[in-house]
Formats: structure tokens, sequence, C-alpha cells
């Protein structure tokens, strides 16, 4: 019997490791140490706090497919925002060659419920392949920041 392609370990693998990234990148951008633009390294760790909680907040009411999906707009709005902000720390952070800010305790629970409403919801049958449609602009603009980042420094003379 052909294994269907969605449940191959390789599949699922691949579908946790994107959802892995957006979860560690979301965790990475709270704690990074950058000031640009005025503001100050405490703003963007605030911002990405506040954008995180409202996003675990919008994610917790979620108890079924329908749900998600009469939701769809406001999660995804709040991914990009996310990702967006965390391209504006990262450009900021390369700047002013800052580095990453002592990691606290509050970011790591902010980190852990994200990871539990989200691995919470996986387990509804048909949300995860929604959650992944809906990530999929913000870590698009993630990728395309870093490997535009990784071009520059290959660039750079040694």
């Amino acid at each position: 019997m052909k294994e269907k392609k969605y449940n191959s370990f390789y599949y699922r693998s691949l579908v946790f490791g994107r959802n892995f990234f957006f979860i560690l990148s979301s965790c990475l951008f709270i704690f990074l140490f950058s000031s640009c633009s005025g503001k100050k390294p405490e703003d963007f760790r605030e911002e990405g706090r506040s954008l995180s909680k409202s996003l675990i907040k919008e994610l917790s009411v979620i108890r079924s497919k329908e749900e998600l999906l009469s939701r769809s707009g406001q999660v995804e709005k709040l991914f990009n925002l996310l990702s967006e902000t965390m391209v504006k720390a990262r450009e900021c952070e390369e700047n002013t060659q800052s580095k990453l800010s002592p990691f606290e305790k509050d970011d790591q629970v902010i980190c852990d419920e994200l990871r539990t409403e989200l691995l919470r919801l996986y387990r509804i049958p048909g949300i995860k392949k929604i959650i992944e449609k809906l990530q999929h602009d913000a870590l698009g603009k993630l990728d395309q920041y870093e490997r535009l980042r990784s071009k520059r420094k290959n660039a750079l003379p040694h």
C-alpha cells in the first residue's frame, strides 16, 4: 500500500521544522538587543512580547477548524506583524553591530505558551495545513531577509 505524502515521516518532519522555525524565530526576536530609528532595545523586545501575547491570546480561543478559519485574518496579520518586526530588529542589530541580550525568564514563558498553543491546535484535524498557509507570507519575509543578509555578508571582502 502506497503511503500518502502528507502521512510520511519526511513530510511531518518538514512541516514541524517550518513551524518550529517560526516559533524559534519569534522567540529569538524577543531577545534581540538592538537600537535603530530612535528605538531602544527594550522597544523591540516589548513589541515582540506584545505581538506574541496577542497571537497566543488569539490562538487560545480556537477550538475547531471553523473557528480558525473565521479568525484567520487576524492570526495571519499577527504572524506578519511579528515577522516584520523581527526583520526590523535584525536590520537594526546588523546596522549597530549589537549582540543578543540576555535571555529572560518572561521571554521563555511566552515562547513556551506559543509552542503549547500551536501544538494543541495541531492535534485538531485539518488545522496544521491552515496554520502553515497563514504563516506562509511571514516565513517568506523572514527567509527573504535572511537570504539577502547572507548575500551581503558573502559579498563583503574578508
